[in-house]
């Protein structure tokens, strides 16, 4: 029997995980029950997670908090999909200890989106640029505290042991059913309307975004990042027509990642302006009319992005590609 007290705290716990974890990777097939080719899907992106693990506390290169975010995001969101085949108390205890780091983890990622931004400009204002990424890098500095406070937990720790063990163990956490009821259960069967299920979500905002604000764009971002994650974690079994279709459903998603990405900086922006000299602050201000001119852009042309990716032939890739099941 594993030894828990052994290995917890450091690489060695980790060493032992990512063998664990290895040993179970093998390939979806259509025929799986959905409850163990959700398991084989969110032990991908747990490894994903391990291995930017350590380059998210260390800050170093900032794709690796990036990466870990993504791999929890898509584990939430594979994990809200398929929830009524687990048991409801295994996906909230395990959600809810990534959706502490997701927490803390924010605040940071929303800095490191707006310091790559501020970096691609291109002005001749390198003195307040300098000055500008400064005052970004304190703030910084100071948000990383509460997320290494958190992958440094104890809590964190066994999180990782307890969900490897729920990952790596057919039939653990598999909702009961009723003696002699028949349900479907294969993922040939049941992904279909799942997927129609989160395009049903998606396309509700239509009637709504004439007028839309930006939380309702928002909102309606994350329906399709949860879309894009039900297509993409399966994409495998689909047919070619899927990549295709994700492709058309990424570019609505940057569409309106961009115009969040722009809120953020909006609101970030003041934050930063303390202690600054005059000359750093009206770079600052410049930065943020090109924002605005930016974002109008964005909501000018984004009906004809929304029509694009509603029309008829870009759901007949999607209807095309769910056949192959």
């Amino acid at each position: 029997m594993w030894n828990h007290r052994v290995l917890i705290g450091g690489q060695e716990l980790r060493k032992e995980l990512e063998g664990r974890l290895t040993a179970g990777v093998r390939e979806l097939r259509s025929e799986d029950p959905v409850t163990e080719a959700g398991r084989v899907v969110l032990l991908v992106e747990f490894r994903n997670v391990l291995a930017r693990e350590e380059g998210s506390r260390s800050g170093t290169d900032i794709e690796d908090l990036h990466q870990l975010r993504v791999a929890m995001r898509k584990s939430r969101s594979i994990m809200r999909l398929l929830r009524p085949w687990y048991r409801g108390r295994v996906i909230r205890r395990h959600n809810e200890a990534m959706r502490s780091v997701m927490r803390a983890s924010g605040p940071v990622r929303d800095l490191d989106v707006l310091r790559e931004d501020l970096l691609a400009l291109d002005r001749d204002d390198a003195a307040e640029l300098q000055q500008s990424l400064e005052a970004l890098d304190r703030q910084r500095t100071g948000l990383r505290g509460k997320l290494l406070f958190a992958l440094y937990s104890e809590s964190w720790e066994q999180f990782l042991i307890e969900y490897t063990d729920f990952l790596v163990s057919p039939g653990a956490g598999t909702a009961r059913s009723r003696p002699g009821r028949i349900v479907a259960r294969q993922l040939r069967h049941v992904l279909p309307l799942l997927v129609q299920q989160r395009l049903t979500r998606v396309l509700a905002y239509g009637p709504h975004l004439a007028d839309a604000d930006s939380a309702r764009l928002h909102a309606l971002r994350i329906q399709c990042k949860r879309l894009r994650y039900a297509l993409s974690t399966f994409d495998a079994l689909l047919g070619p027509e899927a990549r295709e279709y994700i492709r058309e459903l990424k570019r609505m998603q940057d569409h309106l990642g961009r115009l969040n990405d722009i809120n953020v900086a909006r609101g970030l922006l003041p934050r930063l302006m303390p202690g600054l000299d005059f000359a750093a602050c009206e770079f600052l201000y410049a930065y943020r009319r090109d924002l605005e001119d930016e974002r109008a852009h964005l909501r000018e042309t984004f009906p004809a992005a929304w029509e694009r990716f509603t029309s008829r032939e870009c759901r007949q890739l999607l209807a095309e590609a769910l056949l192959q099941l």
